[in-house]
């Protein structure tokens, strides 16, 4: 009996103890999005990050902003059937406001060159005329400039090559190297390498195989024309660089 007493009370102190232990929760698990979800959520994404960019774009001269290259980002949204109508409207209205302002940047653009015209003698001019001689040389020739639009922190890193006439966009250019393409800022350089459209970013990319600087900028600014040779080429001034001091001089 007393055997029976003390098993019995055993048994009670091991059911004692299993209720006492915590019970693990089993947490429900965590529900998928739809392709559907997945996809309404990049579409408000977009629209925030453009709506971002729209603020900086405005911001600056409008004869030289990227007023297409953004645009046509507003576009992607405006052409895609499942946008939501809020979004869809604020995107319409936005593409709107934007063909306004690029009318209005194609005038002051025309009236730029029309003035370098007239200004034989003006830095403008001769960096024109450079382009066009050096232009058969290579893939594309331009002023180099940061993009507002691709700046590596909403959208890819792209640098931005623009003309020296009017200030309009030639094409973008790859940022295999930033640090160097840096340096190279407001400079007219001439790029040989692979020109290509690209589909999702909807610009023309140059992926550059060799740079060469046309134009000698201010000591503050240039490169040491001993650096290093880069992974696109040597970085040099070529010789029209030295024919184009000379006409600066002359």
């Amino acid at each position: 009996m007393r055997k029976q007493g003390l098993a019995k009370a055993d048994k009670k102190a091991a059911q004692a103890d299993a209720a006492a232990e915590p019970k693990s929760v089993v947490e429900p698990a965590p529900r998928v999005k739809t392709e559907i979800e997945i996809a309404a959520e990049k579409r408000r994404t977009m629209h925030g990050d453009l709506e971002a960019i729209w603020v900086k774009v405005k911001a600056e001269p409008l004869g030289s902003s990227e007023l297409t290259t953004l645009k046509e980002r507003y576009l992607i949204l405006t052409n895609d059937p499942a946008c939501e109508a809020e979004i869809l409207a604020l995107a319409k209205a936005r593409v709107q406001q934007l063909d306004i302002q690029i009318e209005a940047q194609q005038r002051i653009q025309e009236l730029k060159k029309l003035r370098a015209g007239i200004d034989a003698d003006s830095e403008q001019l001769k960096a024109i005329k450079l382009a066009m001689e050096a232009r058969s040389d290579y893939t594309v020739v331009g002023v180099l400039n940061a993009s507002t639009v691709y700046d590596g922190v909403r959208l890819p890193l792209l640098f931005r090559l623009t003309d020296p006439a009017a200030g309009q966009t030639v094409a973008y250019v790859a940022a295999k190297d930033p640090n160097m393409l840096t340096t190279m800022l407001g400079t007219l350089i001439g790029i040989r390498g692979t020109k290509r459209f690209d589909e999702a970013l909807k610009v023309n990319i140059v992926d550059p195989g060799t740079i060469d600087i046309l134009t000698i900028r201010k000591e503050k600014q240039v490169q040491s024309t001993d650096a290093p040779a880069t992974k696109f080429g040597p970085n040099r001034p070529c010789a029209n660089a030295a024919k184009f001091a000379a006409r600066q001089s002359g």
